[in-house]
């Protein structure tokens, strides 16, 4: 896990085109304060910063050159195949540079390119410099765990693993915020890729590519597609429930074990729930019971699984660290949190104090139950679709859209029948339904949210949204529909990018066994009868573990990882929210007007308080920004 810088310049020399190089890597450190690393040529500037994991000797050191000179790498992540892959496709004479995965990657794309994507099993993002004939090549994994961002511009391209390392390598430049990512964000909760918070800045997709020539002429692609590798086998199951069923279990055995290689410790974030318990689980039947467990507790009861994650440990043969969080704790480390984050986001909080409990361990890697729910259709919202979708289908065909647009303004701060309405809008009923059940702010209260300089009079709230969505495949059920829209929306735009934001701001690498791709595209491709039996949530899931998890964590009704933040925040947003987010600097961003009435309707027990929590997100974000 690390983080890297380039700049190529198109035309004079680099070093004009660049900041001071000891400042890009100090802006770098946090991501990789192991070893720092940087290549100069006369027409590109790399730099490194490493969290030594895999190989931790300085054979492994970045950024690497191959054994013939041409191709230079600098590589944030993890393979972890990369072992079988050596074997498989690399010489034994000494011509990869050394034991580590970055080796193996770079000696793979020296002789496939951009062919060896299909390979890996990993989490990544890279960059390669061909020498020889002047490209960059970049990819992003294909769940998007490691983000990747460029730009291109004035007579340079460059890119980068944080937006605020790249702020750091080009100064100079203006960095605006873009008022179509910032309507996006009040109405997602974060911004999606292509997209980045600042204007003619763009992040990779995942399971992209991209290759500059000399001149930086951009050529994009993509070598993977979530639901495009399922969409013609999951109408139905052939299969028999047990050998579903094994499969499974073999697939979750592959990915646990697959996670746990590197070359020092690895812990478990464990909370009372499914998911990382179901982890624990699969470590013991690898013949690995974990011994570095770490749970978050709280003073408040209705918030506290370390009884049951302690039960879940002894259970599995391990054991788990206690760590408790208090609300001055949390008010206290807001400041920090607001710092290390690179774009606003809605969420990421539970992330970064977790990792913040966690490196005071010593341990650098750490495996999240993240993905489970989308895999194993775990959240509850997921059971609302299909009767969402056909209210949304009973709606577009009785409501006018100018019946639609007066009842939005008319309804105001009343979020719910401004949800209803959305309902209504023209476009696919599912994306409807998923967009109703999971955005925070509908996406006409969000509109009602931004000032009128920061709205354009052709943009059309409905379309922008449906552009953020991928193809739903009409032979996917609406319950397969549903997970394909929360994994390359929220999980891809929001969860895996505010993993990798607050880990790496305290050198923390967080790793997902249930992003295996081959364990999601099978699991995928089932239908919603076979995930859940007898409308059990993640039955499967229990089904294919070699070992029953505890019955009480079984029993529990479905909680999620949250922190008691509705009630830390009583008191303190009282006196932050109007200092802060009510402030006239914001009247460029907001309605002012709009946002006052939702902090009234929310004292008033009108509004939720993940509502006031994503404008407060934001103000508190771009207040950093400007310091």
């Amino acid at each position: 896990m690390c983080g890297f810088i380039g700049i190529m310049a198109l035309t004079g020399n680099v070093a004009e085109q660049c900041g001071d190089a000891d400042r890009i890597l100090d802006a770098l450190h946090h991501r990789g304060p192991d070893r720092h690393g940087r290549y100069h040529a006369s027409w590109i500037s790399i730099f490194h910063a490493r969290l030594s994991v895999i190989d931790t000797t300085d054979a492994a050191s970045q950024p690497m050159v191959d054994h013939t000179g041409r191709y230079v790498i600098v590589f944030n992540g993890a393979i972890y195949n990369y072992r079988q892959l050596f074997r498989d496709h690399c010489p034994q004479d000494g011509t990869v540079n050394g034991n580590s995965d970055t080796a193996v990657l770079l000696y793979l794309f020296a002789k496939y390119e951009k062919a060896c994507l299909e390979l890996l099993d990993g989490m990544f993002a890279f960059a390669v410099a061909d020498l020889r004939r002047r490209t960059v090549f970049l990819a992003r994994d294909r769940f998007g765990e490691k983000p990747l961002y460029w730009v291109r511009e004035r007579g340079r391209f460059a890119f980068g693993s944080e937006l605020r390392a790249l702020k750091t390598a080009l100064p100079e430049r203006g960095w605006s915020i873009d008022a179509h990512s910032q309507a996006l964000y009040h109405a997602l909760g974060s911004v999606p890729a292509p997209r980045t918070i600042y204007e003619e800045v763009n992040a990779l997709p995942p399971g992209g590519w991209l290759e500059t020539d000399p001149t930086a002429r951009v050529r994009t692609g993509t070598y993977w597609t979530l639901g495009a590798t399922s969409s013609g086998r999951s109408a139905g199951c052939s299969e028999t429930s047990a050998s579903v069923v094994e499969k499974t279990r073999e697939l979750l055995l592959a990915a646990v074990q697959s996670r746990t290689v590197s070359d020092v410790p690895v812990g478990l974030f464990l909370s009372g729930g499914f998911d990382s318990g179901a982890i624990m689980g699969l470590l013991e039947a690898s013949g690995t019971p974990m011994h570095h467990a770490l749970t978050l507790d709280f003073d408040e009861p209705q918030f506290s699984e370390f009884v049951l994650a302690e039960h879940t440990a002894k259970h599995f043969g391990g054991t788990v660290k206690r760590h408790r969080i208090t609300a001055s704790e949390f008010v206290s480390g807001l400041p920090g949190f607001f710092k290390a984050m690179d774009q606003p986001s809605a969420d990421g909080y539970n992330t970064y104090f977790a990792c913040q409990a966690a490196r005071t361990l010593g341990i650098k890697v750490w495996l999240s139950g993240v993905g489970g729910d989308e895999l194993f259709e775990g959240y509850p919202f997921v059971r609302r679709i299909s009767w969402l979708k056909r209210l949304s289908q009973i709606l577009q065909a009785v409501l006018p859209e100018s019946v639609i647009n007066r009842g939005s303004r008319i309804a105001g701060t009343h979020l719910k029948i401004s949800r209803l309405l959305q309902l209504g809008d023209s476009g696919l009923p599912v994306k409807r339904a998923y967009q109703t059940a999971r955005n925070v702010i509908p996406w006409r209260s969000a509109q009602m949210v931004l000032a009128r300089k920061a709205w354009r009079p052709e943009w059309r709230f409905p379309q922008m949204m449906d552009a953020v969505y991928p193809e739903c495949f009409p032979n996917l059920d609406a319950c397969q529909q549903a997970t394909l829209l929360e994994s390359c929306v929220y999980m891809r735009s929001q969860l895996l990018r505010d993993m990798d934001n607050f880990s790496m701001a305290h050198s923390i690498e967080l790793r997902a066994p249930f992003l295996q791709h081959r364990l999601f595209e099978a699991v995928f491709s089932l239908p919603e009868s076979v995930k859940q039996t007898k409308g059990k949530p993640k039955s499967l899931l229990a089904a294919a573990l070699p070992k029953a998890l505890p019955g009480a964590v079984l029993r529990q009704p479905k909680m999620g990882f949250t922190f008691p933040v509705a009630i830390w925040l009583r008191n303190h947003l009282q006196q932050s929210f109007a200092e802060i987010a009510l402030d006239r600097v914001n009247r460029d961003y907001w309605n002012l007007d709009m946002v006052e009435r939702l902090w009234q309707a929310y004292r008033n027990g009108q509004v939720h308080w993940s509502v006031i929590w994503q404008l407060y997100a934001f103000a508190r974000w771009r207040d950093k920004q400007r310091s």
